[in-house]
């Protein structure tokens, strides 16, 4: 998921000033190195994704996915949770 994407979204459900700078701060300067029989990788910065294991990942999530269905309009979906399905028929079976 697009940091930016999602910041952008934030203030639509009333996350603003210190909490968006705090979610700014929190998503944007995370780093990552991947550890393999004792031997470290570089460590290069987190560029997209929530991190995993957190209490906000899921809630960020969402908040990113929320608006999915109006950006979909020509099937049907059901959202739960972090799961979609998405249900498309058509009479043309070309189509």
């Amino acid at each position: 998921m697009d940091h930016s994407i999602l910041l952008s979204k934030l203030p639509a459900y009333g996350i603003c000033n210190r909490e968006l700078e705090w979610l700014k701060y929190y998503l944007f300067n995370r780093k990552q190195y991947v550890e393999y029989d004792k031997v470290d990788s570089a460590v290069y910065p987190v560029k997209c994704g929530v991190p995993q294991a957190s209490v906000l990942g899921p809630l960020l999530f969402l908040l990113h996915i929320n608006d999915i269905v109006l950006e979909i309009t020509k099937c049907k979906m059901l959202l739960y949770a972090d799961d979609m399905v998405i249900f498309y028929s058509d009479s043309d079976p070309n189509a």
